[in-house]
């Protein structure tokens, strides 16, 4: 156990999100774990919710320099501290006690700063109503990583500042999935990935979410010559 009140900071993209954006702050101002920030960086929204943010006040509002939404996130990183777990304007926290169960996990772990704390998520529509819930698998190989789309998304990880230090978030040879390809590259590079066998967010679908594009980027380039992936796509452990 080496930490007894572990911190965490929880990013928030946001650009024109008004129907959606005071969920997401209210799941995470009900939490029973008190050591977090909230980090919302905006994009220029012209309609209520930079209103809404405002009144909100342990929520730091920044303003965006870059374009794109994960440009936005790799930004947002600069100001944060702790365990970072990425949550969409229009995804939420699923219960109060999200952070108390991760922050437990974290303390009964050996060298937490070097994990990826991963749960699963509620997949909802817009209304709230439950559609499905992913839940990443506890044995993790390469071949999932390659062939499962997403295996872990970023809502459902809590990730030590320490390690987006060292590992890019975003990656140049995808337009989209950027979080499919960190996770992939943080695999591969030897972190532990530590599943919290508990649901931790719960991600909205709908028509203007990225997740479409996402599969059809990751896709492309997958698939694109399948000739010359390498053969370590190909085992199934």
């Amino acid at each position: 156990m080496t930490e007894t009140k572990p911190k965490f900071t929880i990013i928030t993209a946001t650009l024109n999100c008004e129907i959606y954006i005071q969920k997401c702050l209210e799941s995470i101002y009900k939490q029973t774990y008190s050591n977090w920030d909230h980090l919302i960086i905006d994009g220029g929204s012209s309609d209520k919710t930079i209103e809404i943010v405002r009144s909100y006040s342990r929520s730091r509002l920044i303003k965006q320099k870059t374009s794109g939404l994960w440009a936005a996130m790799q930004e947002a990183l600069e100001f944060a501290q702790g365990y970072i777990q990425f949550l969409n304007s229009d995804d939420y926290l699923f219960d109060k006690y999200v952070l108390e169960s991760v922050a437990d996990s974290i303390n009964a772990s050996e060298m937490p700063k070097n994990m990826i704390f991963y749960g699963k998520s509620l997949r909802v529509n817009f209304a709230n109503t439950p559609i499905y819930m992913h839940t990443p698998p506890s044995k993790l190989s390469l071949f999932k990583f390659n062939i499962y789309f997403p295996l872990i998304s970023h809502q459902e990880a809590f990730i030590h500042s320490n390690i987006y230090s060292k590992v890019s978030l975003i990656n140049e040879r995808y337009s989209w999935c950027h979080d499919i390809a960190f996770f992939r590259s943080l695999f591969i590079l030897g972190y532990k990935f530590q599943p919290l066998r508990r649901t931790v967010a719960c991600f909205r679908l709908h028509n203007s979410n990225a997740s479409d594009k996402q599969f059809r980027s990751y896709a492309k380039y997958l698939f694109s010559d399948w000739n010359n992936l390498p053969i370590s796509f190909f085992p199934l452990i």
